[in-house]
């Protein structure tokens, strides 16, 4: 069978690598010069690439660092430690783990205010 696949983002791209392992033939459409989508890079001169969108991958995305190793592009994947924080009152808040999400003092307790007391009687 002949498929199209529009948008040549990783889900497009993934899908027509499977859609071609069970034997169909894929023509793959996008509009943007690339490929990619928001993984896309662009080349700012000088050998120096920067990326098209904020985007990462978590050490838990398993399925896309298994699409990695079975397309033999492992190596292109680099691990870094976060360095996440967030600015608040002056001061910054490392946003890393749970934890630092339950000692973000800015966001408080959950405790709903207390009401004023009425007045007058």
């Amino acid at each position: 069978m002949r498929v199209a696949v529009i948008g040549a983002g990783v889900t497009g791209l993934a899908a027509a690598h499977r859609l071609s392992q069970a034997g169909h033939v894929c023509d793959v459409y996008e509009r943007w010069p690339g490929l990619g989508g928001q993984a896309a890079t662009l080349d700012v001169g000088g050998g120096h690439l920067l990326e098209r969108y904020y985007h990462h991958l978590f050490t838990s995305d398993r399925h896309i660092a298994e699409l990695y190793r079975e397309l033999g592009m492992e190596d292109e994947i680099e691990w870094r430690e976060s360095s996440v924080g967030i600015y608040s009152g002056g001061r910054t808040y490392p946003f890393t783990t749970p934890l630092d999400l339950l000692r973000f003092r800015p966001l408080g307790t959950g405790d709903p205010p207390h009401p004023a007391p009425l007045q007058g009687g």
